[in-house]
């Protein structure tokens, strides 16, 4: 049976890579200036017909992430560097200048002021993981140090060597 070398059709709902979800629909989309930039994206998404789902199977960051960019939830989402990059990945979704969203982004969220955190679904070591690791180490340590303590003490002193008896010298014998 001869191998089929057609082109298979978008049948998983996936966009092609490198295609923006803007380049398969003929409607151009201009970014509102009114409102914030979520509000904006959330009306470039509705022009062309779009839920939030089909923009996360193609940027591939989660729908309640990219909910959190609409509402301008800035709390929900992740640390300011991971949150830049979604609304990026949004805007280029859409068929938008990426740039200029990012840099209204960035103009209209205050800047970071705490400790980042990492997206959902990443983690990392804590603090308390590498205390145990160091007390196990350390108790490894002094068991080894113990071990060949206790193997050194069990371990005989040398025993003297045996001595032949000498005579005492003074007179000789016979006279």
């Amino acid at each position: 049976m001869p191998l089929e070398k057609g082109t298979v059709g978008h049948t998983s709902g996936v966009a092609p890579l490198g295609a923006t979800l803007a380049s398969l629909r003929p409607v151009k989309v201009v970014l509102p200036d009114d409102g914030d930039v979520g509000a904006a994206l959330r009306g470039a998404r509705e022009t062309l017909g779009l839920e939030v789902e089909d923009i996360a199977l193609v940027t591939r960051v989660r729908a309640a992430d990219l909910a959190a960019i609409e509402a301008f939830d800035l709390g929900a989402l992740p640390s300011r560097p991971f949150a830049v990059g979604y609304v990026r990945a949004y805007a280029r979704a859409l068929g938008l200048d990426a740039e200029a969203v990012v840099a209204r982004f960035k103009a209209e969220a205050p800047p970071p002021d705490g400790d980042l955190r990492a997206p959902a679904g990443l983690g990392y070591y804590t603090p308390r993981r590498w205390r145990w690791l160091a007390i196990l180490a350390l108790v490894v340590v002094a068991a080894v140090v113990a071990w060949n303590l206790s193997r050194r003490a069990r371990i005989a002193p040398p025993r003297p060597h045996a001595t032949l008896a000498v005579p005492r010298l003074g007179r000789p014998v016979g006279a």
